[in-house]
C-alpha cells in the first residue's frame, strides 16, 4: 500500500483497518488460504513524509490502533466456543485451522479429535 493506489484522501488508521477486516473476511471465505503474515506489529519511522511507514498494527509510540482491534478480534474468533445444530441427518459443517477440538453432545457426551491439513472429511460417533 503505497502513494501510487493510495485511496481518495490518503491512507489513514480507519482506511487501514477497514481493509484489514476485508482481507480477514475474504481468509475465512476462501479454505485454500492457509496463512497469513503481518509484516510489522508497529509503525516504523521510516518514509513518513510518503506514508510508507505506517503498516503497523500499532503507532510509533505502542498505542493500539483500530486495525490492532480488527485483528485481535478475528484471531479471537478462530478459537472461540461455538454451538451447531445438525441438520436432519444428523450431520454438520464445520470449518476449522488444524489443532485439537472437543465436540459435545447435549446429553454431556463429549469427544476430542486433533485435526491436521489432511483432514477434510470426518465423522465421530456418539
Amino acid at each position: 500500500m503505497f502513494n501510487d493506489n493510495k485511496p481518495i484522501g490518503g491512507w489513514n488508521e480507519n482506511t487501514q483497518a477497514e481493509i484489514l477486516k476485508n482481507m480477514l473476511e475474504y481468509i475465512d471465505a476462501e479454505p485454500q488460504i492457509i496463512g497469513l503474515t503481518q509484516f510489522g506489529w508497529k509503525d516504523e519511522k521510516v518514509n513518513l513524509d510518503k506514508e510508507i511507514g505506517y503498516f503497523g498494527l500499532m503507532r510509533i509510540d505502542g498505542s493500539k490502533k483500530p486495525s490492532y482491534y480488527i485483528m485481535e478480534s478475528w484471531y479471537k474468533s478462530l478459537f472461540s466456543n461455538i454451538k451447531i445444530k445438525t441438520d436432519d441427518n444428523g450431520v454438520i459443517i464445520f470449518k476449522g485451522m488444524s489443532g485439537k477440538y472437543k465436540f459435545s453432545t447435549s446429553l454431556l457426551k463429549s469427544k476430542t479429535i486433533y485435526l491436521d491439513n489432511d483432514n477434510t472429511n470426518i465423522q465421530i460417533d456418539f
